[in-house]
């Protein structure tokens, strides 16, 4: 809604209104959406003008091979990241109003630097889009991906432990990995931050019900039948590797799992 209200501000003929119903009638709703009217359904802008000044860095040119494209996204990564790590560009408060979190005061199971023991920020793409409205009106923007990882555990008292000490561990291994990012919509004329989209790295309701649905369910879910969630159980087993394959080989006097550390 939000991408194509920015290209074509007037909708006379109704079609955003159109998918809203459309969606509406098939049951499927936004969360924390009271409202089902197509303003309510956009992004919405930043609160304080939030003008970028120093985009002189990144490369916004057009690459005609995916090769160069590639090469462009990366390089621009990098140097977006250390645009972050200027907290005079990107101050700790700038940064918890887009959901991640850099502080002193930042959970300790937050994944940290082993230098400097900082809150690691991962920049995982910088790309330009540019699009073409229906009067021929162009509209460019550059779209930044950052995410931060922490540590998860299936039980409160551990997450609380770790979270408080000052290694961010718990009495054993975490059970999951917890993310939280921010996509950044920069208008390319105003070098303006457009739209703030972001998923809140310290948001105690998005950590239980990830914790909840991992495990209070009555059953394990599909994916969890391929991907292990890095218990101790898991761990126990990854440590004991070559014993596990000579098990499944069925090798003589082979150190196989126990049984209560294989999966149902």
């Amino acid at each position: 809604m939000a991408s194509d209200a920015d290209l074509v501000p007037d909708d006379d003929r109704g079609y955003r209104i159109a998918v809203v119903e459309a969606f509406r009638r098939r049951g499927i709703y936004p969360q924390d959406c009271r409202s089902l009217t197509v303003d309510s359904l956009l992004w919405q802008e930043p609160d304080e003008d939030a003008t970028i000044d120093w985009l002189d860095g990144i490369d916004t040119g057009f690459m005609e091979s995916r090769e160069a494209l590639w090469k462009q996204s990366v390089d621009n990564a990098a140097t977006f990241y250390e645009r972050l790590r200027d907290r005079s560009r990107f101050s700790a408060e700038t940064l918890r109003k887009m959901g991640l979190s850099c502080s002193d005061e930042a959970a300790k199971t937050i994944r940290r630097s082993r230098s400097t023991r900082e809150p690691m920020l991962d920049v995982q793409s910088v790309r330009t889009t540019r699009r073409i409205g229906p009067d021929g009106e162009d509209l460019p923007q550059l779209v930044v991906e950052i995410l931060q990882e922490r540590r998860g555990f299936s039980e409160r008292t551990l997450q609380e432990e770790a979270d408080s000490n000052s290694n961010g561990r718990a009495s054993r291994g975490s059970d999951f990995v917890f993310r939280g990012d921010c996509t950044l919509v920069i208008d390319l004329h105003s070098r303006k931050i457009r739209y703030i989209v972001s998923k809140d790295i310290e948001s105690a309701a998005r950590l239980e019900a990830q914790r909840r649905f991992l495990f209070e369910r009555d059953s394990e879910s599909l994916g969890a039948t391929y991907f292990t969630l890095g218990s101790h159980d898991d761990q126990a087993l990854l440590a004991n590797w070559q014993g596990v394959l000579a098990w499944w080989m069925q090798a003589p006097a082979a150190d196989g799992p126990d049984a209560d550390q294989l999966r149902s």
